[in-house]
């Protein structure tokens, strides 16, 4: 096989065996662009710099390491600009990629807590939505009036669900998009609200709710969606509405007694900040037992010292398990990662089970000890693992380097802010009203600085944010009373 060398400029790419190929994506890349109108033609300006381009080429492959497509990309040479306006600005947008599903099922689940506020007696609600089995939006709220009933408090929670359904509905029925609504039903565990909302019939004990709560009638007469009764413990907006057993979300010990039982003690454990991983009792645990306990940042899985690509994968198999049950989805665990361990993976070309034991599982039934206890084979198994393992860590550092080389081929490094230095922050989390707020916080003051550029700070003066919160130089930028040291 002849190794195809990649060019460096224009010059080496049209003098190349390959130069036919390589015009082809050069053309390809200039009719996207003007396709796309990426440029407008304009006179050049009196004492501008006019920055310079060149073309960066590559080359894809397919698994079997044969050649699919020469890729060409026209873009912009930043190490000619001149220091000045937006100079630290990196320009480079991220992309959204759109399925090729056709076909999508637009689900709302709507709940509320009936005179949960001890002091006016007012009525909590909340509902989550769904695109096919991923959550796109939710919301807690107080609602604005005292309810008479339990009824009277899921209907408006049923209205204010509707207005988020009927926002997302918009979204899909969009013709640029070229997607259509299979199933668009909201789901609610009172029959009495369901039924008031499908008939205009008024009595003594509803005529006093306000109008602008019938909304919902119009909308489930026009046939837009349906409302169907779900069972409070398959109800998806209850969590949103009640507080959670307390021994299931405070309690550590169920979570770590079986993991140790099975394979000792961890080198780590990455969490979220729950209250129960930031507790005291939690972390004497970890220190006893000379375990590394990593609190993750949240919107960076990549600085948590894994990669955690699999997430997706287990939520949707756990979510089809326990569906007839959802209150027990982590007794499916153990056999989901029973099942995982033993499926092959790219990377190491073999299954994690082959990878830590030397030997392809097999079922209970087909286990011979007789022939793992036996002396004659035992130098024989240690040295296949060995070698197993070597041709493992071979491929992992490979495409390791891979994904390291297309992840940083048009990104730069990233600034390493100070202790004490003065930042801004990025604002995260969005929710109703948010929309036009400022998209950075601050000023903010690092504390403290911690690795893979993640960072803790907190608040100099009252700040439309949290007071404490820990954050990456991705989400970060540095105040603009302060000067760049670097």
């Amino acid at each position: 096989m002849v190794e195809v060398t990649i060019p460096n400029c224009y010059k080496q790419a049209i003098r190349s065996r390959d130069a036919s190929k390589w015009r082809d994506a050069m053309d390809k890349e200039i009719n996207v662009m003007m396709e796309r109108k990426v440029w407008d033609l304009v006179d050049h300006p009196d004492n501008i710099k006019i920055l310079e381009n060149r073309w960066v080429y590559t080359i894809k492959y397919d698994e079997n390491n044969k050649i699919v497509r020469y890729k060409a990309r026209l873009v912009v040479r930043g190490n000619t600009q001149l220091r000045g306006e937006s100079f630290d600005e990196v320009f480079q947008e991220y992309k959204l990629e759109l399925s090729k599903v056709k076909s999508l099922k637009l689900r709302c689940y709507s709940d509320s807590d009936f005179a949960t506020n001890r002091d006016d007696r007012v009525s909590m609600g909340g509902f989550i939505t769904f695109i096919d089995e991923t959550p796109i939006s939710s919301r807690t709220f107080k609602q604005k009036s005292v309810s008479l009933s339990t009824m009277e408090a899921e209907y408006v929670s049923l209205t204010e669900a509707a207005k988020e359904f009927i926002w997302l509905k918009n979204v899909i029925d969009n013709k640029s998009l070229n997607l259509e609504l299979s199933e668009n039903v909201m789901f609610c565990d009172n029959q009495a609200a369901i039924s008031f909302s499908k008939l205009p019939v008024e009595n003594y004990r509803t005529k006093h709710i306000d109008v602008r709560y019938h909304f919902l009638r119009n909308l489930i007469y026009d046939k837009v969606f349906q409302i169907k009764y779900i069972g409070t413990k398959n109800n998806m907006a209850d969590i949103f509405t009640k507080p959670m057993i307390y021994g299931r979300c405070r309690s550590h010990k169920s979570i770590r007694k079986p993991k140790t039982c099975l394979r000792k003690n961890p080198a780590r454990i990455i969490t979220d900040k729950g209250s129960a991983f930031t507790s005291s009792a939690f972390e004497d645990y970890c220190k006893k037992q000379n375990i590394l306990h990593i609190s993750i940042t949240t919107g960076l899985p990549r600085s948590n010292g894994q990669i955690e690509k699999q997430n997706s994968t287990i939520i949707a198999v756990l979510s089809k398990l326990s569906v007839n049950d959802p209150e027990k989805w982590y007794s499916h665990v153990p056999h989901l990662q029973e099942i995982l361990n033993s499926t092959f993976q790219r990377s190491i070309k073999m299954t994690p089970f082959e990878l830590l034991f030397g030997t392809k599982r097999k079922s209970c039934q087909d286990i011979e000890i007789v022939e793992l206890l036996n002396d004659e084979t035992t130098a024989q198994f240690q040295e296949q693992r060995d070698a197993l393992r070597q041709d493992a860590k071979k491929q992992i550092y490979k495409v390791q380097d891979e994904n390291r080389r297309t992840y940083n081929l048009r990104r730069r490094q990233a600034y390493k802010y100070q202790l004490h230095d003065l930042v801004a922050i990025k604002r995260t989390q969005f929710g109703p009203g948010l929309k036009l707020k400022q998209k950075y916080l601050g000023p903010y003051k690092v504390t403290k600085v911690k690795h893979n550029d993640t960072y803790d700070v907190e608040t100099c003066d009252f700040v439309d944010g949290p007071s404490k919160t820990s954050t990456c130089a991705e989400f970060m930028k540095l105040w603009p009373n302060q000067t760049n040291s670097t």
